[in-house]
């Protein structure tokens, strides 16, 4: 059975669906039996998703920016 330093090592790859099919089970057995690791993967994927809404916004910021100095460079000529 998986120790719970193994489940934080291995984190990434179990939310990235890298681990094989004998590891995710394992994975998922310890977080049956574990309410900490448990909230640690919720918490874990909540800041995965925080961070991917940000990079969307900066992304939306820049488009929604380019687009302003495109119409403002139109408006000067």
């Amino acid at each position: 059975m998986l120790k719970c330093h193994q489940i934080t090592e291995q984190a990434s790859r179990y939310i990235d669906g890298e681990l094989t099919c004998s590891g995710r089970l394992q994975y998922r057995v310890h977080l049956l039996m574990c309410h900490h690791c448990r909230t640690f993967i919720h918490n874990f994927r909540a800041g995965i998703q925080m961070l991917r809404r940000v990079h969307q916004q900066r992304e939306q910021t820049a488009r929604i920016e380019r687009i302003c100095r495109r119409v403002q460079q139109r408006v000067e000529e």
